[in-house]
């Protein structure tokens, strides 16, 4: 599936490890894990605060639920 096609959602990052490269996304009672690899930016270090606002693709695997195609959205 292309990522045109794919759903996105609006979440607010709820814990973000800058230590561990990982987090989780809040989007109403679900909570999605997140990877610093699929974070959209073209910085070399990517991260994420908490409180940010984002968009996101809804994934799941044999682990759980997880975020991908992730962009801060600016105020």
């Amino acid at each position: 599936m292309a990522e045109v096609d794919k759903i996105k959602l609006f979440g607010t990052v709820k814990w973000w490890s800058l230590q561990r490269g990982y987090g989780y996304i809040s989007c109403g009672t679900q909570d999605y894990w997140v990877h610093y690899t699929a974070i959209n930016n073209n910085k070399k270090f990517k991260k994420l605060k908490q409180g940010a606002k984002v968009t996101f693709c809804p994934e799941h695997n044999e682990k759980g639920d997880f975020a991908s195609h992730v962009s801060v959205v600016e105020d």
